[in-house]
């Protein structure tokens, strides 16, 4: 095994959360799929497990940046637009879809995600401006995730549900976020301002 963080019981502990995951997720392939957009989602966060799990035997994965990434996607992100999706119901559509948030691994999932986070960046090896710089890297990620999102729900909608402005407003909104995380990236915008921006980009694209 490969040392990514200082501490190995750290180091293990994200090794069994990234294998638990992905079996969790060659499940959900397993299973049927209605739409192409569901498909290509299950099929990010398996690979995103895997390269997590990888990381710790593969020198030229050897980095922490893929269990981060991990964390934040996987256990902390999905987590987060399931409470998202609750609220909009809730607020814009007036409908209390308890499903959503009724199970308890959802939750279990997030607060095991924000844990992870803290002891990653307290066992972290890397310099601050490393990390930042693969925030920035990783929203680049995001917003190219949402492009390619964006392109497989052409192929669900039918004829009289596509709207060709609101999916140009989308490819718009994706490009500004790749255009915010490559400015982290290079250090050429504060990190907290780029976390803002992005998070209010995403909220608007979701809510399209």
């Amino acid at each position: 095994m490969k040392k990514v963080f200082s501490n190995n019981v750290f180091n293990w502990i994200l090794i069994i959360i990234s294998v638990l995951n992905s079996i969790d997720n060659i499940y959900l392939l397993s299973k049927e799929f209605e739409d192409l957009n569901i498909l290509f989602f299950r099929i990010v966060v398996f690979t995103i497990s895997s390269l997590s799990f990888l990381s710790f035997f593969i020198l030229k994965l050897n980095k922490e940046f893929y269990s981060r990434l991990f964390i934040l996607a996987n256990l902390i992100l999905l987590s987060l637009l399931i409470y998202y999706s609750f609220i909009v119901d809730k607020l814009l559509y007036s409908v209390t879809r308890t499903d959503l948030v009724s199970n308890p691994a959802i939750h279990i999932k997030f607060f095991i995600g924000i844990i992870l986070f803290y002891y990653s960046i307290k066992f972290s090896q890397e310099s601050i401006t490393k990390r930042q710089s693969d925030y920035g890297l990783m929203i680049i990620l995001f917003g190219l995730f949402l492009i390619i999102l964006n392109f497989t729900k052409v192929f669900d909608y039918t004829s009289g549900n596509f709207s060709l402005i609101d999916f140009i407003i989308k490819l718009f909104l994706s490009a500004g976020i790749i255009f915010i995380g490559n400015r982290l990236r290079l250090s050429k915008l504060k990190f907290k301002a780029s976390i803002i921006i992005t998070i209010i980009l995403a909220v608007i694209c979701g809510m399209i």
